[in-house]
């Protein structure tokens, strides 16, 4: 079985940055704690965000990974840890998908903490961008397009998410897909990449744009030393 370390790959923000500046279509989702819990059969109570854990969600995540997607995971470093983290790791070793292309789910996130962030909005900023994501998010400066979620339950939502994606995709040249949908994203992703990710990016980028839309629900983002860098920009 392969060890944590091996198990992740590296790759750098500038990898993306380019891979965006570059209209090079790629897919990036992210894989949690919450999406984990729910995979290992977690169906009974719901995560501090108020997403309610759901057998049917949990067997929808469970099939996108046994599918083995071609496209990047990212898988949390909080999903490997403690008891939680040997039960991921056995779960992904007994279905033999250690060799899917898992890299660091929390790459952008910690760019943020680390002001690091402001080449990807550059780039962002450069592309014609569909933003997927809680009303407060259509804020956000970079967004041509928005597609707007319910801040909880997004999973039942999901039809009429991808049916408005697809309708402003079917008349753009390449563009970028930003999603904040919590686990939804993953089915999102899994559901459109077959047909859309030759052309067009879809990236999970969960919370991190919350904070530069004024909305601060992390601990890193009430950190007064994050809060000061960010109103510097």
């Amino acid at each position: 079985m392969r060890t944590d370390e091996t198990l992740v790959q590296t790759i750098s923000l500038e990898t993306f940055l380019n891979l965006i500046e570059e209209r090079t279509s790629f897919s990036f989702s992210r894989w949690n704690d919450g999406q984990w819990r729910m995979i290992l059969g977690k169906t009974e109570g719901q995560t501090g965000d108020r997403h309610k854990y759901s057998k049917v969600i949990g067997d929808d995540l469970r099939a996108v990974l046994l599918d083995k997607p071609k496209y990047m995971l990212g898988l949390q470093g909080l999903s490997l840890r403690g008891n939680l983290g040997k039960r991921v790791k056995n779960w992904i070793h007994d279905n033999d998908i250690e060799d899917l292309t898992w890299f660091d789910a929390d790459i952008f996130h910690r760019a943020s903490m680390e002001n690091r962030l402001d080449p990807i909005i550059q780039a962002l900023s450069g592309r014609e961008v569909i933003v997927v994501g809680p009303k407060h998010m259509e804020k956000l400066p970079f967004a041509s397009h928005f597609v707007p979620i319910p801040k909880t339950d997004t999973y039942y939502e999901k039809r009429r998410i991808i049916e408005q994606i697809e309708g402003i995709l079917k008349d753009l040249e390449p563009s970028v897909v930003s999603l904040s949908a919590g686990w939804t994203a993953d089915l999102i992703v899994a559901k459109m990449h077959p047909t859309f990710g030759d052309k067009h990016t879809f990236i999970d980028f969960g919370s991190v744009w919350d904070p530069y839309v004024g909305v601060f629900n992390r601990g890193y983002m009430k950190l007064d030393s994050f809060k000061c860098d960010l109103e510097m920009k």
